[in-house]
Order: C-alpha cells, then sequence, then structure tokens
C-alpha cells in the first residue's frame, strides 16, 4: 500500500481514538487530545458552520501578575533486554514539568495532560519490547537481531504568561527502513491550563480555517513538486488539535512525515503571520513586542567558588559535568538544548532540555551534561534586539573549567 495512505491512516486513527493501535509490524503512535467543551454561550452565527467569538480578555489577574512561565525536561532512559542478556529495545523518554508563577490551577492542568502523555509513551515503549521479543528469533534466523528503539524528542514554541506550546516528536524504530515518526502540539491558555483548539482562539472559526488554509496552499506553491498530487484534500487536516501550535511569528501548521509530502521530506511547517491573521485571531492571543535581554548569561561548575546555588536543575544527560546557569540581569526567552555538528561549524539543534519566558537575576538553573572535547552537545539560547543568540558550552581539557563557545551556524 502506498506509504502516504499508511501515514493518513495512522493520522486518522490517532485522531479519532487518542491512543494506541498496534498490529503484528509497525506501531502507531497515539495523541493524546484533553476532551474539548465547546461554549454554550450565545454566539452570533454567520453561517451554519461559522461561529463568531467575542474578543477574549485578560482577567483582572492576568493583567495584574504576569506569570514566569518554565518548562523543564527529564529524560528517562534504559535498555530492555531479554532473558539471555540480548538487547530487544532501546529506551529515551522526554519527560516535561511545567511550571506557572502564581497560577497553580493552571500548573496542574497543563500538567496533567502532559503526565497523561508521558505514561503512554511509557505504556508504547513495554509494547515495543514485546514486540521485539516476539520478533527476535524469527529474524535471527536470516540476521543479527539489533533491537527496536523507542525516542522521545521536546521542543518549544511560542511560552508566555499568555500562551505555551510544546512540540511533543515521538519516533518507534520496529525494524523497517525507517521509525514511525510523529510530532504532536500541545497548545495551552497559561492562564486557565486548558488545551486550546482554533475554536478557542478565533473571532470567526471559518474565516480563520479560510485563511489558514490558503497560506499553506500558498506556500505549497513555491516548490509543487516537493508534495503528493493529491496533497491539497489533506490540507484541512492540519487545523485539527496537535497539528497547529503559536509561534513568535504567527500559527503554525504541523505536515508529518508522509502526509503531504514523502517520508523523506521530514515534518513540514506552515506560518501564516499574525499580521495576515487580523481580525481573524483574537488579540489576547497575538504577542506583545518582544522584550531585549539586559545582562550576559554566566556559566561555572557548581562546585566552584561563587557560583550560586540552583533554583532549578534539569539534566541533558544522566549523566556528566554538573554546572549552573545564571544571569546579572535578564535574559528574555531563555533556553537550554541539545545540539550535534559534524565539522564544528554547522550546528543541528536538537530536543530543548528547558526553556523559561526569561531568566532574571537572583534565578540560576543547574544542569547536567556531557561534554566531549573540542566540540559540545549542549548551547544555550536569549533574544537579543529581535534576533535569537546561540552559544555553546565547552570544557576546558586542562582544569575542567566550562566556558562558552560561538557557534557559526545554527540550524533549527
Amino acid at each position: 500500500m502506498k506509504r502516504r495512505l499508511l501515514a493518513m491512516a495512522a493520522l486518522t486513527a490517532v485522531l479519532l481514538t487518542a491512543c494506541t493501535q498496534w498490529d503484528a509490524q509497525e506501531p502507531v503512535i497515539g495523541i493524546v487530545d484533553t476532551d474539548h467543551e465547546e461554549s454554550t454561550e450565545p454566539t452570533e452565527k454567520n453561517s451554519e458552520n461559522s461561529v463568531t467569538n467575542p474578543p477574549a480578555t485578560p482577567s483582572k489577574e492576568m493583567e495584574e501578575t504576569m506569570s514566569r512561565v518554565s518548562v523543564r525536561v527529564q529524560t528517562e532512559q534504559y535498555d530492555a533486554t531479554d532473558d539471555d542478556g540480548a538487547l530487544l529495545c532501546t529506551v529515551r523518554l522526554s519527560v516535561p514539568t511545567v511550571t506557572v508563577e502564581g497560577r497553580d490551577a493552571a500548573q496542574s492542568a497543563i500538567q496533567a495532560v502532559l503526565d497523561q502523555m508521558a505514561d503512554q509513551r511509557r505504556t508504547e515503549a513495554e509494547q515495543v519490547t514485546e514486540l521485539a521479543r516476539t520478533d527476535r528469533p524469527a529474524m535471527e534466523q536470516y540476521t543479527t537481531f539489533q533491537g527496536y528503539g523507542v525516542t522521545d524528542s521536546l521542543d518549544l514554541g511560542r511560552l508566555d504568561s499568555r500562551t505555551i506550546n510544546l512540540l511533543w516528536t515521538t519516533s518507534d524504530n520496529t525494524g523497517g527502513a525507517h521509525g514511525n515518526t510523529m510530532t504532536t502540539a500541545f497548545v495551552f491558555d497559561a492562564e486557565t491550563g486548558e488545551r486550546l483548539s482554533l475554536l478557542d482562539v478565533a473571532i470567526n472559526t471559518d474565516a480563520l480555517s479560510m485563511q489558514l488554509e490558503e497560506q499553506v496552499l500558498q506556500q505549497m506553491e513555491q516548490a509543487p513538486e516537493q508534495y503528493f498530487p493529491e496533497a491539497q484534500q489533506w490540507v484541512p487536516q492540519l487545523l485539527e488539535d496537535g497539528f497547529w501550535y503559536f509561534s513568535e511569528d504567527g500559527v503554525v501548521l504541523l505536515s508529518n512525515p508522509g502526509v503531504l509530502a514523502p517520508y523523506g521530506a521530514g515534518t513540514l511547517e506552515f506560518t501564516a503571520t499574525y499580521e495576515a491573521l487580523t481580525g481573524l485571531l483574537d488579540e489576547r492571543w497575538i504577542p506583545d513586542p518582544a522584550a531585549d535581554s539586559q545582562g550576559e548569561p554566566q556559566v561555572a561548575l557548581i562546585a566552584d567558588d561563587g557560583a550560586p546555588t540552583p533554583t532549578e536543575t534539569v539534566q541533558a544527560d544522566t549523566s556528566g559535568a554538573e554546572m549552573v546557569l545564571w544571569t546579572d540581569g535578564v535574559l528574555e526567552d531563555f533556553r537550554i538544548w541539545r545540539v550535534t555538528s559534524s565539522d564544528g561549524v554547522t550546528w543541528y539543534r536538537g530536543g530543548c532540555c528547558y526553556a523559561a519566558d526569561r531568566l532574571e537575576d537572583g534565578q540560576a538553573v543547574g544542569l547536567t551534561a556531557m561534554l566531549p572535547d573540542v566540540m559540545t552537545n549542549v548551547m544555550i539560547s536569549y533574544t537579543v534586539d529581535g534576533e535569537t543568540v546561540y552559544r555553546g558550552i565547552g570544557e576546558s581539557g586542562k582544569d575542567g573549567s566550562v566556558f562558552f563557545l560561538e557557534l557559526d551556524t545554527v540550524i533549527d
């Protein structure tokens, strides 16, 4: 069967069931979806399917308390083995923890959704392991069994006191030509903790949907050969919960591998700028002009004299150098990333380990990471003059001290 039909079947299944379906060969990654209750308040209807919502306004609490928001990502990693010690499955799961200062109810609601997804991934890892245990005897008749793999990666979209946007990429490899990879977007109201749909953020749902579809089609026209001939008919699927999120630039629609284009094209993103959505998207969800960082980042080993005590801790790796990051001012949109490079010139951004809308004087983030000689595998980012600044973290081969590295080119 054509790969794209398989991909769409998987996509439909997860949207309808929000759970994992398994056959003998390939796991289908599910999407955790919370129940969305539509408003029962009277609304003006422009057509049978179009709803016009009154503009939302932040509560008095939100206006008075612009809460600091952060996301910490921990790694659960292990190798599952058979009774004779043979490798069955390599598991690397990402488990996010959200902090919304001063909004305990919202924080708990968001965390409950993310915990549900993390539990689902633990269950799927167990299922892939059992699949490997079943498949191993037959496969070893023809080749050396290398084991299966379950891997997660977390990325962050827009993160501020209004909305928290988390991208959860899952990849399960069960011995085929490639893994089964899917990215799910979680968009939360940072004030209430509600998981948002387009219905919640639109002034007019039909008009917003039409504009988003048009934006995708226009961008597809720039390279039509990249997409399946029938790709246009699947564009409305991108408006479903789990396939859109807020970035600093606008609303981003996600197309997972094999949906609009062949698997090798990877995950595709289409951005509709906030300017293009004027009058369609509730103004509450349009970000304020980005604030500038005022200060410089600092890094030291936790054991160093004068190093501050961490107020939060995160692991890029389960072992390695234990360091602390802080600032003497304010770093806006502060994040810690995994990063890779083959030549020391071009760097490829990996999963996010930590993110905060700002890091202020008096706050310090403890970080555990493996720091290889010469190269680095972890970096920070923050915003200056509307641009993202990246700095790697290196370790001295002489005295073991840590320091920042200038990175030439960073690719998302």
